[in-house]
């Protein structure tokens, strides 16, 4: 199952566009979130890379697979095109030790994001407006990540 969580409430910075059509293979994305807790930045982490594959893990139709080297803890961030609208939300990695004893080659690089129709489907349920965005011009990467950096919150969950 996918589990997905809609917060409430002000001051939780910039909103970030929904681009109207899909992620493309090839595509230039960039992902920003908050992996591996104190071990890594508590300010962000930036990553870049691509749309390697038009479905997911076993060929999921509903998440794609991106370059972007992604962490434990990243899960939820966006994933947006150059322009900086989102097409997607960081999901998960491949295992990689799992694949490596299973084939005896260490996977670099698998990652998934779920595609933004799941986000649009939920928030289209609660009625939460969202502006969507047809494919725009690029940003210079540092507009980028600052972009990011004002629309992404970190969210710690304890059991």
């Amino acid at each position: 199952p996918i589990y997905l969580a809609l917060l409430a409430g002000g001051g939780f910075g910039t909103r970030l566009k929904i681009r109207g059509a899909p992620a493309e293979l090839g595509e230039v994305i960039t992902s920003y979130g908050f992996p591996l807790g104190p071990v890594l930045s508590s300010s962000g982490n930036l990553a870049t890379g691509s749309v390697s594959s038009a479905t997911g893990f076993q060929g999921n139709v509903k998440a794609f697979q991106i370059s972007a080297p992604e962490q434990a803890g990243a899960s939820g961030g966006p994933v947006v095109d150059e322009s900086g609208a989102v097409v997607g939300m960081v999901a998960s990695k491949l295992n990689a030790l799992a694949i490596a004893a299973a084939t005896g080659d260490l996977a670099q690089n698998v990652n998934f994001a779920w595609r933004i129709g799941l986000l649009k489907t939920l928030m289209d349920q609660k009625d939460i407006p969202y502006e969507e965005s047809p494919k725009g011009h690029a940003r210079a990467a540092v507009d980028l990540a600052g972009l990011l950096q004002k629309a992404t919150v970190k969210i710690e969950c304890w059991r």
